[in-house]
Order: C-alpha cells, then sequence, then structure tokens
C-alpha cells in the first residue's frame, strides 16, 4: 500500500511539473506560441460545413450540463458497485478539475495575440482550456469507476472520446493546443491526488464489513483459484505492462492498417494532404498521444498491486 501510494504521488507531482513547463511555454516562449498559433491554423483550415456540425455537437459534450449528468452516472455506476469511498473521490475530483481550470484561466489569463489569425484572436483567459479538462476528467473519472482489469480498455476509450473533442476545439478555433493539454493535466493532477487520498484512506481504514467484504472474500477466492491452475507461475500473468497497454495497442495496429490501406489506395491524395497539412498532422498526433498517455499512466497508478 505504501508503494503504491509513493508512486500515485510522484506521478501527481510529475503531471504538476508537466503542468507548470506547459503553462511557462504557452505564455512565455515567443517559439512555443508560434507552434502553437502554426498547428491551430492548421486545424482551422480543415474547418468545412461537413465537418463544423459534428465538431461544434463534439465539444459541447464537454458542456456543464453534459458533465454533471455524465459525473452523476458515474457515481451512480460505482454506487452499484459498491464502493462509496471511489463515488465519493469521483463527485469531489470532477467539480474541484473544472473549478481548478476556471481558477487558472483567471490567474493566467495573458493576451496571446496572433497576427496569422486575424479576427480569430482567442481570448486572453484560455490556458487551460475547461473543455480539455472537462473530457479528460471524465475519462479518468471512468477509469476509476471500473474494475482494475478494465481499466486498460477504459483508458483508451476515454482517451479516445477526449481526442475527439479536443481536435473539435481546435477545427473550431477555441483554443491553442498548449491549452488542451494543459486541460490534460489539471484533470491528470487532480485524479492522481484524489487517487493518492482513496489509497491512504484504505490503507488506514480498511473496508471489512457488509457487501464489501463479501466482495473482498469472492475475490480473494477467485485469486487463489487462479494461482493454484497456473502450471508455470511466470507464464500465469502477463506482465503488467503489457496488460496496460494490450488495449490501445491493438486499437493502435487497426487504426494504423486501416489508415494504410487509405493511403494505398489513394496515394496521390494522401500525399498531397500530408505536404499541405503537415502540422496538423504533428499536433493531432501529440494530443493523441499525450491523451492517451494521460489516461494509461492513471490506469497503471491506479491498478497496481501490493
Amino acid at each position: 500500500m505504501a508503494d503504491r501510494l509513493k508512486f500515485t504521488l510522484l506521478g501527481a507531482l510529475a503531471a504538476l511539473g508537466g503542468l507548470v513547463m506547459c503553462a511557462l511555454a504557452a505564455l512565455r516562449w515567443p517559439a512555443a506560441h508560434w507552434v502553437d498559433t502554426t498547428v491551430l491554423q492548421g486545424f482551422v483550415s480543415l474547418r468545412s460545413s461537413q465537418l463544423h456540425a459534428p465538431a461544434s455537437v463534439l465539444v459541447h459534450i464537454a458542456d456543464p450540463l453534459p458533465y454533471a449528468v455524465f459525473s452523476t452516472l458515474l457515481v451512480g455506476l460505482v454506487l452499484l458497485r459498491g464502493q462509496p469511498r471511489v463515488a465519493l473521490v469521483i463527485a469531489v475530483v470532477l467539480p474541484v478539475a473544472a473549478a481548478t481550470t476556471e481558477l487558472l484561466k483567471q490567474l493566467l489569463a495573458t493576451p496571446r495575440l496572433a497576427p496569422a489569425l486575424g479576427d480569430g484572436q482567442l481570448s486572453a483567459a484560455s490556458f487551460p482550456s475547461g473543455h480539455a479538462t472537462a473530457s479528460m476528467a471524465l475519462a479518468l473519472a471512468l477509469v476509476l469507476a471500473v474494475a482494475p482489469r478494465m481499466r486498460s480498455a477504459a483508458a483508451t476509450l476515454g482517451a479516445g472520446l477526449t481526442v475527439a473533442v479536443s481536435y473539435s476545439l481546435l477545427t473550431l478555433g477555441w483554443h491553442y493546443p498548449s491549452d488542451v493539454l494543459g486541460g490534460y493535466l489539471v484533470a491528470c493532477v487532480s485524479t492522481l491526488v484524489a487517487a493518492a487520498s482513496l489509497q491512504w484512506a484504505a490503507g488506514r481504514w480498511p473496508a471489512r464489513a457488509g457487501r464489501r467484504a463479501v466482495a473482498d472474500a469472492l475475490q480473494r477466492a477467485r485469486a487463489q483459484r487462479a494461482d493454484r491452475s497456473a502450471a508455470v507461475d511466470q507464464a500465469a500473468s502477463l506482465p503488467r505492462a503489457w496488460e496496460i497497454v494490450r488495449v490501445p495497442t491493438t486499437v493502435g495496429i487497426v487504426a494504423g492498417a486501416f489508415a494504410t490501406l487509405v493511403a494505398i489506395s489513394r496515394p496521390d491524395a494522401a500525399l498531397e494532404f500530408v505536404q499541405n497539412h503537415h502540422a496538423v498532422l504533428v499536433g493531432a498526433a501529440v494530443i493523441a498521444g499525450s491523451a492517451l498517455m494521460v489516461a494509461l499512466v492513471t490506469a497503471a497508478l491506479t491498478s497496481q498491486r501490493g
């Protein structure tokens, strides 16, 4: 339990450090602002009548009312699983993450004028993104809400939805990419601090009564049967790292194969798109990779044994 708590707190500290570095780069470093503007321009250039409608729908998933509805559903799911402590943590961390972002927006408000954006200048109080924070916070709450064996899949699903919201934000020109990354890190810090408090409480006041005790006993019995049925102990379980990345790796292979088939079927169009939108492709890869990393690290830190 002590090791679990230590690693979770270290993860929260690392995310906090990342948030500070992201804020400094976004608000104080001209080179980073140029990259921000270039990537944002690339996303905005993709906006069309076909993309505007779905992008508008996706970003509104993270509006306050849907956010409250999804939060309530997650809390209800955890209560049905007989985990009131986890439900309490989720009920606290989701509004705290959103409130933290709104506070940081006001404290860090800095004009970031970009002549290349013309009339599409962003508000000074745009770092970090509230929609990115909300979507990532929901994704990480989903990770906490499900059983440990399901957390890799939950992290992959949650990261995918978060990335969809983030791409929509950029396509609509609502935020710089750094705002999105800052939102991810606010959600990560909030969730890992909450998870650490849950781990500390579990070590100090173990839950041993009622349905939880029955569930623990059944889980121990299943684990013992699984151990006895293993012919070789090393082959009985996959390495923890592979358990966490198995689902996203499979999804990535399928998505990569699909993209390859599309490129092969229309090589000229694919080459032209890469040449004309290389900034978008790089930015999209960084955002998707960051979202997946945050979700998977949270899944790993909250699923570890011992």
